[in-house]
């Protein structure tokens, strides 16, 4: 519930989540939302994240879409890498691979930040389109990385 409708964890301290729980198995002890973040939350993530990777080893072609913004109250900088490709069964699949930024938004910056989470995920020879929105520096950068 907490990761697939993008709860805030301390729902798990609510009263009346914790009620719900026990009115379904009285007997369950409700881990602590500093359990959840520190032991359920990186769990899942890692799990997710080989199973991404299994998905992309198997698959010939990605395409990328980015979209890079600077949070306005915080000035923290953001840019979002999302893959797209069809399973080996025909589906298709999406994934965020990547979303924080701490450099300044230069061409050269997105470039080898692109190029860093291609390489990550092992799909440089994969990338068959990407796909910005029309910023000057995301379009330089793109091309920088070709």
């Amino acid at each position: 519930m907490i990761i697939n409708d993008l709860q805030p964890i301390s729902n798990v301290e609510d009263n009346g989540f914790r009620a719900l729980i026990t009115g379904i198995e009285p007997y369950y002890t409700m881990p602590s939302r500093f359990t959840f973040a520190n032991s359920f939350l990186p769990q899942k993530f890692r799990q997710k994240t080989e199973k991404l990777k299994v998905l992309l080893s198997k698959t010939t072609s990605v395409a990328i879409t980015t979209d890079a913004w600077t949070a306005q109250h915080s000035q923290t900088g953001y840019i979002g890498y999302t893959v797209h490709f069809i399973t080996e069964y025909w589906g298709l699949y999406s994934s965020l691979l990547k979303c924080h930024f701490d450099e300044s938004h230069t061409a050269q910056n997105l470039k080898d930040d692109l190029c860093n989470v291609i390489n990550e995920w092992d799909i440089l020879k994969k990338v068959y389109t990407i796909t910005t929105d029309n910023a000057a520096n995301i379009k330089a950068a793109i091309k920088l990385a070709e």
